[in-house]
């Protein structure tokens, strides 16, 4: 993660989650594998996050597990196809989406004014 704080790096990674899915929609290839590459690097930089405080490797694995990581691999596999399946990166898509919102209900919800400045 760069040295952006939490909320300023989360909205980064929403921001290009939804660039993939527009460019998807949108059939302009490129510019979804540009996203695309920027959605991974991301989700893995808050993986390195949690890590600093979630410090026990069973509550990372139960946050970012296998589905999770087949997930990503998914999405960098399918977009390097010469004509990427949409569908099949959108349901790859929603699998990181669910562990988005296993941080996010307990982080911004219970703690909307965190010191750690997770507040969206």
């Amino acid at each position: 993660m760069s040295s952006l704080v939490p909320k300023k790096y989360i909205r980064k990674l929403s921001d290009s989650m939804k660039a993939l899915r527009i460019f998807l929609l949108q059939g302009d290839v490129q510019k979804a594998r540009e996203a695309g590459e920027q959605v991974v690097e991301r989700v893995k930089g808050m993986e390195a996050v949690c890590s600093k405080c979630h410090t026990d490797k069973t509550v990372v694995d139960r946050i970012h597990g296998k589905d999770h990581d087949q997930a990503l691999a998914s999405i960098q596999r399918l977009l390097k196809e010469q004509q990427p399946n949409r569908d099949a990166i959108f349901r790859a898509m929603s699998v990181v989406g669910q562990s988005c919102n296993k941080c996010h209900n307990p982080h911004c919800a219970f703690f909307p004014s965190s010191p750690w400045g997770w507040e969206i």
